[in-house]
């Protein structure tokens, strides 16, 4: 399909909604737009790097430069979200559990983002542990678990 003719169905589904009494807000989802928003081609070796930055520490990741001269930091790279979140009127972001830190959770919440959500929590610690870090939303293939988690607080 042609970017136009993607758009108008776009366009005509938010009108839907919006005639139901229903108002999308718009989040980032990391694992979806990472590649786009940092100018990385989608499926390249080079987008795909990016997924590895959760290994590294806090020096930098090896995949592509966010910056033209120079890569970047975990810091940079929630700072980024964060600007992209900003600039765009995003209302919050969705990103990974094992690449997300507690303190980054409390960095997005601190610095804009009203939401955020991580995926994919599968078991009642990590459901706990995230709840108190400020994580507002799960994806998660074990319901039960995280339920399980969330009573105990």
């Amino acid at each position: 399909m042609n970017r136009n003719k993607n758009l108008k169905r776009f366009k005509e589904e938010l009108l839907r909604l919006r005639t139901v009494g229903l108002e999308p807000i718009p989040c980032l989802d990391f694992s979806a737009g990472h590649c786009a928003w940092l100018g990385k081609p989608a499926g390249t070796a080079e987008c795909l790097s990016l997924c590895h930055w959760r290994n590294l520490p806090e020096g930098g990741y090896s995949g592509g430069n966010m910056k033209a001269a120079s890569s970047a930091t975990r810091a940079e790279l929630f700072q980024s979200i964060v600007d992209y979140c900003a600039k765009f009127g995003l209302y919050g972001v969705n990103m990974p559990l094992e690449a997300t830190t507690d303190e980054e959770v409390a960095f997005l919440h601190a610095h804009g983002a009203k939401w955020v959500s991580l995926y994919f929590v599968q078991n009642a610690e990590d459901a706990r542990t995230r709840f108190k870090a400020g994580a507002d939303a799960y994806v998660t293939d074990y319901v039960s678990k995280v339920r399980e988690g969330l009573s105990a607080l």
